[in-house]
Order: C-alpha cells, then structure tokens, then sequence
C-alpha cells in the first residue's frame, strides 16, 4: 500500500487558503496543538494550520474550526495516521461541532461557497483574535 504524504510544494494555495491557514495558527498562538508537543514559531518551528475534514471539501476549506495549528512533524502524523487524527480531532473540538463539520464536509453538495465572503470573515475573525491579544 502506497504511503501518504503531505506534499506542501504542489498543493493549489489560494490568498484566502493562505489566510486560512494564518488565522488558524493566530488562534492556536502559533503552537502546536497536539498533547506535549509545545514546537512554537517562537521557538523557529514551521507550524501549519492541518484541516480536519481535507482542504477538497468545498464547504468546509476555509472553516476555521476545521483546522488545527500542527508543526510539520505531526502534521505528517496526522496525514498518515488519518483514523487517530480524526478521533484526536473529535475530542479536541468536540462531538457536535465534529459531526457538523463532518455533515458539511460529505453531506450533499450545495451552492460552492462565495470565496469572497470567505475571506471577509477570515479578515474579521483576525482582527477580533489581535484586538483580543492587544486588550488581553
């Protein structure tokens, strides 16, 4: 059985992915959100914002709570070890908003979501997280 991998270099990135994955990792204080690992940018970790539900589901790509902040290394854990990551994941966000996604993700199709309004609330949900780091 041919591995898995997570190929960062052709993957299809989008200004609005890019921003994604940025409010992901602003969220999650740029550390690493798997139990011990503590690998920060701080600390000169690449972290990356790893989608629950894969990037391909349309409804779900630019959910926030669709990701986690991961570094490289447990992002490729992840990738590899799909079944763990996603009972990890469920435990971590939680059984309904879990099966929400997961209704949103593999449900029926519907309207592709406006790409533009995508990142309108990715812009506000930005400067909520820094005005909350400037105030908190």
């Amino acid at each position: 059985m041919r591995r898995k991998s997570v190929c960062w270099t052709r993957a299809k990135i989008n200004a609005t992915d890019r921003l994604h994955s940025l409010v992901v990792r602003e969220r999650d204080d740029h550390q690493c959100q798997w139990p011990g690992c503590g690998r920060s940018k701080a600390g000169g970790w690449q972290l990356h914002a790893a989608h629950i539900f894969s990037r391909r589901y349309k409804q779900t790509r630019h959910l926030t709570i669709n990701a986690l902040t991961l570094c490289a290394t447990h992002h490729q854990w992840a990738t590899d070890h799909d079944t763990e990551w996603q009972a990890f994941a469920r435990q971590r966000i939680g059984e309904e908003a879990y099966t929400r996604l997961l209704i949103l993700a593999k449900g029926p199709a519907m309207r592709a979501p406006d790409e533009f309004a995508a990142r309108r609330g990715l812009h506000e949900e930005l400067a909520r997280l820094t005005r909350e780091q400037v105030t908190g």
